[in-house]
């Protein structure tokens, strides 16, 4: 069985200080809310999309979950229990979604009444846009997703007692059935809370976009929360270069395929020309958003990803990580501030300082619990079927460059 992990103190000391800094974050944002109500209109936005990208990092750590079981290798097995202890926090999240309930008028036109009355095509949409039957629907979600987390975390913890082929088998079959509902959720869950702030639009290439963007989140986060780790036993004598390689690998991936939704969603509504799928972008594409997309989102860390000597650095890739996810977040705001705007918002100081407190409210929160989850099993999971990595370089091995000259990589 593993063994309980004792984590060092400037670990647990960044775990009480995420958490303060989230409930400070959290207190701006009340601030906020109750002050006016333009305030309150921002701060519903704010929330919105602060949500939606902890959220989509906590559903993007059971995605890997699920796919480590079905594929094996060891970049999952340094990356698992981080991943579990991320995936866990959909619980939290549940609670977090509470402002978007209360603020459902201000944020979904389909929520007013007066509103739908005098529009053919909400009253037509009335059916499955309207408030009980997408709180139930919310949490089905919830209770979906928290079932499938909870549950291959208990088979892990029994494979960690047994090792037993049968749990193993277990936990490939439900990760398959899991990310078949793991996409189709998301992707209503995608209408329910995103499409529908613009009910005359809607893409069915949508939920996908979601679901690569949410993988990407989460594979960047993890990389940078195992090098914060990699000192660490039992991580410190298990990780190697080849492991940081293949999680390069992946952060190239699903940045290749955020592009390529992301791009094919534009030309499809490009060519088609229809009035009211262009009024979407029309709403978003100006100059800075172009420049975020098309040079910071893809080709910056798609070129620095093609270098492998970075790949195997873990000092160079976690850099990269940063700026993957800091853009990234940028894409999420992108989403939802355009989108059904409310006759009076708050002046520009306070939306800015909203904008920053829901991510670092929720953001500390979110990284506070997962950290007080790491430290009640080891960092390094059991399996059953591990793959051995390409190349098993220690880390403290200096790497040899193309002319034999040696080149060590700090961790």
């Amino acid at each position: 069985m593993a063994s309980i992990q004792t984590l060092p103190p400037k670990v647990v000391d960044s775990q009480r200080t995420a958490l303060v800094v989230g409930l400070a974050g959290i207190i701006l944002c009340a601030v906020g809310w109750i002050s006016t109500t333009a305030s309150a209109n921002a701060f519903y936005r704010s929330w919105l999309f602060a949500w939606l990208f902890w959220f989509g990092m906590t559903l993007g750590c059971m995605a890997w979950v699920m796919v480590h079981h079905l594929v094996g290798g060891g970049w999952g097995r340094v990356i698992q229990r981080m991943a579990e202890a991320g995936a866990s926090n959909i619980v939290v999240m549940a609670i977090l979604f509470i402002p978007v309930i209360i603020g459902v008028k201000s944020l979904y036109p389909w929520a007013n009444h007066d509103l739908v009355a005098t529009s053919a095509v909400l009253t037509h949409k009335a059916g499955y846009l309207n408030y009980p039957f997408w709180l139930i629907r919310a949490v089905i979600y919830f209770v979906g997703f928290a079932i499938l987390i909870y549950s291959l975390i208990a088979l892990q913890n029994r494979f960690d007692v047994n090792h037993s082929s049968a749990t193993s088998l277990l936990c490939r079959r439900l990760s398959a059935g899991g990310l078949v509902f793991y996409v189709f959720g998301m992707t209503f869950a995608g209408v329910d809370w995103i499409m529908s702030r613009e009910p005359l639009w809607y893409s069915n290439i949508f939920g996908f976009i979601l679901v690569v963007g949410q993988a990407l989140t989460a594979i960047n986060f993890l990389v940078i929360l195992l090098t914060l780790l990699l000192r660490v036993e039992p991580l410190k004598s298990f990780v190697t270069r080849g492991h940081y390689n293949d999680l390069g690998n992946l952060m190239l991936t699903t940045t290749i395929l955020w592009a390529y939704m992301n791009l094919a969603q534009f030309l499809i509504t490009w060519m088609g020309s229809i009035q009211v799928d262009v009024g979407y972008y029309s709403a978003r594409w100006h100059m800075t958003y172009a420049i975020f997309t098309v040079v910071l989102h893809f080709f910056i860390p798609f070129f620095f990803l093609l270098i492998k000597d970075l790949k195997r650095s873990p000092d160079k890739l976690w850099k990269v990580a940063v700026f993957i996810l800091c853009v990234h977040l940028f894409d999420v705001y992108w989403l939802v501030w355009p989108s059904n705007p409310p006759p009076v918002l708050a002046i520009l100081p306070i939306r800015m300082m909203l904008n920053i407190a829901a991510p670092i409210g929720i953001g500390g929160i979110w990284i506070g619990l997962l950290l007080s989850r790491l430290g009640r099993r080891s960092l390094l999971a059991e399996l059953a079927h591990e793959q051995p990595s390409p190349s098993m370089e220690s880390l403290d091995d200096p790497e040899v460059g193309p002319h034999g000259e040696h080149h060590a990589h700090p961790a």
